[in-house]
């Protein structure tokens, strides 16, 4: 197998979306044990999310190919560009997840299986095909993006509490205007895929806007409220309120300008948001303050 048919392979894991969930299923794993004390189970906890999150994203790949083969973003992915076959594509997404499923089942808890499948399957078969139906997909698409924090907070053995509903909230609320933004960028192209975006059935842009500003603050409130749950203190406060109150202030400035450039800095600042408020939180659990 050739290094470029490999790559394809790679590409076909989503390896950005991927790494948000795993990243996700760490946060909330560290957060549930205060710590690393528990290193051997969050490894496992990580492969397990990585590998069905993987799987999901190739199964994504292939339920998309016809759509992807319209996009100018798209086209040139694994499948639609004939890099690797579609019945390929469908044994290694199903490969993926079903190992990582067999690692989850044998060595987490019940729990944490259930929320990855949960995601799994949320992402193939609920945001997937809404995408061509409905605006709500955005929603429905935040669903598989959320769950893996609680994935791995029961993966830690501990129950759900405030504080883990609150980083849930964070990490659903914060997904909103990044896809609303990247829909307004973005919206010709997924016009010609077939895709039903708040932007395209609203095409002036303002209730995208809008809904952007109503979900950056939420993810504010979401971000105080784990800051008065979680045993975490000043570090986390500073950083993780100053950078969402960002948010919500370009969320507010999309509102008022329903342009591309407000959009495009509304995107650029959500993929810094995240790292920041999630880096603040586990650094203030780690860090000896």
């Amino acid at each position: 197998m050739s290094a470029r048919v490999l790559s394809g392979y790679y590409e076909l894991t989503k390896p950005g979306i991927t790494l948000f969930i795993g990243t996700s299923a760490a946060a909330g794993f560290i957060t549930a044990t205060g710590g690393w004390g528990q290193p051997v189970r969050l490894a496992i906890a990580l492969l397990a999310t990585m590998l069905m999150s993987g799987g999901a994203a190739a199964l994504n790949h292939l339920a998309e190919r016809t759509g992807d083969a319209r996009m100018r973003r798209t086209a040139g992915r694994p499948i639609p560009s004939g890099m690797i076959s579609p019945r390929n594509a469908g044994l290694f997404g199903w490969s993926l997840s079903a190992v990582g499923f067999v690692i989850s089942v044998s060595l987490l808890p019940w729990p944490a299986t259930v929320f990855l499948v949960l995601s799994h399957v949320s992402y193939v078969y609920l945001y997937t095909p809404l995408k061509r139906r409905t605006a709500f997909c955005t929603l429905a698409g935040a669903i598989p993006g959320a769950l893996p924090v609680l994935a791995g907070w029961t993966a830690a053995g501990v129950p759900i509490n405030g504080a883990a509903l609150a980083l849930t909230g964070v990490l659903f609320m914060w997904q909103i205007p990044h896809f609303l933004a990247i829909g307004c960028l973005g919206r010709e192209d997924y016009e010609r895929a077939g895709c039903v975006l708040l932007n395209i059935v609203e095409p002036t842009g303002r209730s995208s806007a809008r809904v952007s500003f109503m979900y950056a603050f939420a993810m504010l409130v979401c971000v105080v409220m784990l800051g008065l749950s979680a045993p975490i203190g000043a570090l986390y406060a500073a950083i993780a309120g100053t950078t969402a109150a960002g948010y919500v202030l370009f969320a507010w400035r999309f509102v008022r300008e329903p342009e591309r450039l407000p959009a495009r800095r509304l995107f650029f600042s959500s993929l810094l948001v995240l790292p920041l408020v999630l880096g603040a939180l586990v650094a203030d659990l780690l860090l000896p303050f």
